[in-house]
């Protein structure tokens, strides 16, 4: 739903850094209940699918032409999860 709004945010602003935000806010939110279990029951959780994640979000660093909030807020979001997650198991 907030995917949705994100993208009619878009729409009528005209401005993707709204749209990036609420997306931002949405997997945020959508990560929650797996950041409880992980922090309720880290035995369930495997650290290396996070490691991974997290070279995977590092790896998009190689790859950024303009320093911008629109190319860099959405790896620097899943770094801090995958690294909230592996702190949390």
């Amino acid at each position: 739903m907030i995917i949705f709004l994100a993208l009619v945010a878009w729409y009528l602003t005209k401005n993707p850094n709204v749209a990036i935000s609420l997306a931002i806010l949405s997997d945020a939110l959508a990560a929650l209940p797996t950041m409880l279990k992980g922090w309720k029951y880290p035995e369930t959780e495997n650290g290396f699918l996070f490691l991974g994640s997290l070279f995977s979000a590092s790896t998009s660093f190689t790859e950024i032409h303009h320093w911008n909030f629109a190319e860099v807020a959405f790896p620097i979001y899943l770094i801090l999860l995958s690294l909230t997650m592996l702190f949390l198991i």
